[in-house]
């Protein structure tokens, strides 16, 4: 049995957006071969197989915002091997980011209003992967804080500041 986590790959990487993944449970996985596509606010990567094997659980699927740290996937030698679930971990993990991060969510943080947005093509508000985690965690709209700050690319200090207001 072998986990693959999200590995930090430069200072103060606290987080990453799975923004593609290349297989499914149960699959059959080479050594090498690429699992995910991970973006952060300073670079897009691949998460690759440390070992052949069968990809039994995955954690974090296509859209999931994961700390630096978490389990991203199990492989395992055999199809039916037994495997601890570490989805607890990966919470627990989740939860100690939120609460350093800042001190949760508050009804002052909630949308007052209508918001015109500055979108992506795709209709997601512009906003750095890190900006999104904490604006999740403390349960703000991001839409709210671009009508705040009028910024084309949502920070996260932009954030601390809309929950600081």
């Amino acid at each position: 049995m072998t986990d693959v986590p999200l590995d930090l790959l430069f200072e103060n990487m606290a987080s990453g957006k799975i923004i593609r993944a290349h297989f499914s449970e149960g699959d059959w996985v080479s050594a090498s071969a690429v699992l995910v596509v991970v973006e952060t606010e300073k670079a897009v990567f691949e998460v690759a197989a440390p070992c052949d094997g069968y990809l039994r659980k995955v954690y974090a699927g296509v859209g999931s915002e994961v700390p630096v740290g978490s389990i991203l996937c199990t492989l395992t030698s055999a199809e039916q091997d037994a495997f601890p679930d570490r989805s607890e971990d990966n919470r627990a993990l989740l939860l100690k980011m939120s609460s350093v991060s800042g001190s949760g969510p508050s009804p002052r943080n909630q949308d007052r209003g209508e918001v015109q947005q500055d979108a992506d093509v795709d209709g997601r508000i512009k906003a750095l992967p890190a900006a999104r985690l904490l604006a999740r965690s403390l349960g703000i709209d991001l839409a709210a804080v671009k009508q705040f700050t009028g910024g084309k690319v949502i920070k996260e200090e932009d954030v601390r500041r809309f929950a600081n207001r």
